[in-house]
């Protein structure tokens, strides 16, 4: 299954947006839970060796 995210530059949103990414799913309806489950997948592999 070919999979696309894009997460543009927040850049041009200003100060607030500093350390955040902004992420749009154009994907219909009835693949969107599956959509975020793969997404939290990745980022809980971002975020396995840190530490509180």
């Amino acid at each position: 299954m070919r999979c696309h995210l894009q997460a543009p530059s927040v850049e041009g949103i200003g100060q607030a947006a500093a350390g955040h990414i902004r992420i749009a799913m154009t994907i219909k309806d009835e693949r969107f839970q599956d959509a975020v489950e793969r997404l939290i997948a990745f980022a809980n592999t971002l975020t396995a060796g840190d530490t509180v």
